[in-house]
């Protein structure tokens, strides 16, 4: 019986590897053949042109619109477009800098949050211009993480409250 389980010695084993290794690195090379480049921050590739549009805090269209802190109301508008506010209190900025999400609670669980793609960065003025600002957001209710998010794709659904 011994005779039908051969051990490799060390130096075979050594030999295997190396004759493997070519191999290895070309596998890697085509783990991802349609490498792109890093994207960069939206403040970058924000639009020097591009202006967020301002509303007047008497407006009747403010006064309709959900408090962002309201979890449940505008849970309740799942998959339908509405207008909420509230004053962006962080932004997250990911190194990745494939998304900005403004958050409107510094604890961003209890509010929904509203989220830009990297796609549409350079429609946007620096979207940290909005840090400590009161916002009008309109657009339609998904969920992200258990909570409801507006995605935005234009700057005319982001207005500043005056």
């Amino acid at each position: 019986m011994n005779g039908l389980f051969l051990r490799p010695s060390a130096a075979c084993l050594v030999a295997i590897g190396l004759a493997l290794l070519p191999l290895a690195s070309v596998a890697r090379q085509n783990e991802n053949p349609s490498r792109r480049p890093p994207l960069q921050p939206q403040s970058v590739v924000a639009s020097k042109t591009a202006i967020f549009a301002s509303i007047k805090v008497a407006d009747p269209s403010v006064k309709k619109s959900l408090p962002a802190n309201d979890l449940d109301a505008v849970t309740k508008r799942m998959d339908k477009d509405v207008t909420i506010r509230g004053t962006v209190r962080q932004l997250f900025l990911p190194k990745s800098n494939s998304i900005v999400v403004l958050n409107f609670a510094n604890d961003y669980w209890t509010a929904a949050t509203v989220s830009v793609r990297a796609r549409n960065y350079d429609k946007f003025p620096d979207l940290r211009t909005l840090k400590d600002k009161k916002v009008l957001i309109t657009g339609r209710v998904t969920e992200y993480n258990e909570k409801p998010q507006i995605e935005v794709s234009e700057p005319g659904q982001i207005r500043l409250i005056k």
